[in-house]
């Protein structure tokens, strides 16, 4: 299971009281063909850029392998012009369109378009449930997750990403038909 964070033109902007677990060592960052990955304690993290605008952040967890298959990108991954800086404290990916600053201590990822802060991953955990927690204000929505019987804002629920038909339903089903994992 791979969770991808895609990022075009966003919608989110924030941050959170949450904060990223404190367990997470950031190792080191390598470049490959055609994207980066940042090794950390319990995992890696892939950045395929595909355009100036567009970044999908895939979190690999450890003892697992990437799915080269995307459900948030249709299109293939061109070159982009990415200049990549490096210090003690962090790590940067920026392009024309978007800016990704990952923290190394305690491990963060936050992106920018300019100087304005879009949204930080605030941690990813996986036990009986894989979770992955964003910092965002508490005014913006949450939109997808394929189709529910619920409110068109998905915030404040905790949605399965698992087919499971649910029938019978009234007014509300968290899981009914198709879900999708990606979330705008």
């Amino acid at each position: 299971m791979r969770i991808v964070l895609f990022l075009l033109l966003f919608v989110f902007t924030g941050e959170s009281a949450l904060s990223q677990s404190v367990d997470r060592v950031f190792k080191d960052i390598s470049e490959k063909e055609n994207h980066y990955e940042i090794h950390v304690s319990d995992g890696t993290y892939r950045f395929q850029f595909y355009t100036p605008d567009i970044v999908e952040t895939s979190f690999i967890p450890e003892g697992e392998t990437f799915q080269e298959k995307s459900h948030a990108v249709v299109m293939s991954a061109r070159q982009v012009d990415i200049d990549v800086s490096q210090t003690d404290s962090s790590v940067v990916f920026q392009t024309k369109g978007i800016t990704a600053r990952i923290q190394k201590a305690p491990f963060q990822i936050a992106y920018y378009r300019g100087n304005k802060l879009l949204i930080k991953e605030n941690g990813y955990s996986k036990d009986s449930l894989e979770t992955i927690q964003f910092g965002i204000t508490e005014e913006e929505p949450l939109y997808g997750g394929g189709a529910r019987a619920l409110n068109m804002s998905r915030r404040g629920y905790r949605l399965e990403l698992y087919n499971r038909a649910h029938y019978g339903y009234g007014d509300r089903s968290e899981l009914l038909n198709y879900t999708m994992p990606v979330v705008l």
